[in-house]
Order: C-alpha cells, then sequence, then structure tokens
C-alpha cells in the first residue's frame, strides 16, 4: 500500500512537471534517484499491460536531471518493449540501471521479435513505427532529443534472437 502511494505521488509530480516543463521547454534539473525513477516509471508502463512481467535491476544511482523528461524517455522505451511483446508465449521486459564508462546507462530489453534490418536504420524517425496502424512513431522519434538534451543518447544496440536493447547513456553530473 505504501509503495502504491508513493508511486502515485510521484506520478502526480511528474505529469504536473510534464505540464509545466511542456510549456516552457526548458530542463528543471534536481537530484534523481535513476533506479527508483526506473521502478516507478515501470509502475506506470505496467498500467497498460498487467500481464507483462517487468524486472528492474540496479543498486540506487543518483544523477542530476530533468526527472519528468527522463522518465518521458524510459515510459517510452518501456512501453514499446511491452507492445513488442504483446504476441511472444513468455513475455519479458528487464530494465537494468548501472554506470557503464563514467555515463549513467539505463537498458531496456525485451524478448520480442527484434526490429528488421530494414526499420533499424529508421527506427528513430518521426512516424516509424513497429506496430502498423496501432503505433504513431513519436516514442523514439522524442526520446532521443530528450536524452540529448540530457547530454546523452539513446539508441538501438542489439537486436538479435533474444530481443532489442535500448539503452539510454547519460552524461549527468553526480550530486
Amino acid at each position: 500500500c505504501a509503495d502504491a502511494l508513493h508511486g502515485t505521488r510521484r506520478i502526480a509530480r511528474i505529469l504536473t512537471g510534464l505540464r509545466a516543463t511542456s510549456r516552457t521547454g526548458r530542463l528543471e534539473t534536481r537530484e534523481v534517484d535513476l533506479t527508483n525513477l526506473a521502478r516507478d516509471t515501470a509502475l506506470v508502463a505496467r498500467a497498460k499491460d498487467m500481464s507483462t512481467p517487468i524486472e528492474v535491476r540496479g543498486e540506487p544511482l543518483r544523477v542530476v536531471g530533468d526527472e519528468v523528461r527522463l522518465s518521458q524517455i524510459l515510459l517510452n522505451l518501456i512501453t514499446n518493449a511491452i507492445d513488442a511483446v504483446a504476441d511472444v508465449p513468455d513475455p519479458r521486459v528487464e530494465i537494468e540501471v548501472g554506470m557503464e564508462r563514467g555515463r549513467a546507462v539505463v537498458d531496456v530489453h525485451d524478448n520480442g521479435p527484434g526490429v528488421s534490418d530494414t526499420l533499424r536504420a529508421r527506427i528513430f524517425e518521426e512516424g516509424i513505427s513497429t506496430k502498423g496502424r496501432n503505433g504513431q512513431g513519436l516514442g523514439l522519434y522524442l526520446a532521443r532529443p530528450l536524452a540529448r538534451a540530457h547530454h546523452g543518447a539513446v539508441q538501438l544496440v542489439s537486436s538479435g534472437p533474444s530481443g532489442p536493447v535500448f539503452p539510454l547513456a547519460l552524461n549527468l553530473p553526480r550530486p
């Protein structure tokens, strides 16, 4: 019950922040625990599909960034992963938070069918979707500039037989 209340309060704060940042266009940075943010965002994403297991792993990782925009990037990546495993017999979404080469990294991995080679080169373009008529092609398109605003990047690094991996790598100051 306490986790649900904590998650609800964080969601309300994120929604308030989204409204504010959409008006100003500026990042509102503060200290954020990236691992907790990934967990809370996964809870929000689970509302879309309660049957897909989402596992978040990682030690607390405090960075300075815009919590709302970081959450939006993660939400786009996680909901894409959930959609990708919709027709998989044993769906799985895994999120790993940690440090890699001095950067905060959040890997979002699913065991879906992956991204075709032809689509791979264009996956971050506006209007490109793997969901056919059910997708608008905005999630990854919007995630990329939000990551850049945090001196980072989001990319597709693997789309092998075990599914795609989309890491969000951020050059964010540590508090």
